[in-house]
């Protein structure tokens, strides 16, 4: 959903497709550097900015990436899985 968003508002700004309210949301978000609206519907609860977010959810995704690599961790990041 983050990137498929993303991509629409990509071609919204380059003006190939109609810049929907919700894509225009996202856009206000990206400005006033917070989470869109959209993508915390989505995802884990966070108070953080869209940086901090962005930085914890890629250590999320790599965490899971690995968790289902290995399939067995010496040891597991435990607020990865809930809102701490």
């Amino acid at each position: 959903m983050i990137k498929s968003s993303l991509v629409e508002l990509q071609k919204a700004i380059k003006g190939l497709v109609l810049m929907s309210m919700g894509l225009e949301m996202m856009y206000n978000s990206f400005l006033l550097k917070k989470v869109p609206v959209l993508w915390t519907k989505k995802a884990y609860l966070s108070l953080k900015p869209l940086s901090s977010w962005s930085e914890d959810f890629i250590q999320r995704l790599d965490f899971f990436d690995e968790w289902i690599a290995k399939d067995k961790l010496d040891s597991y990041w435990v607020s990865a899985l809930f809102f701490p």
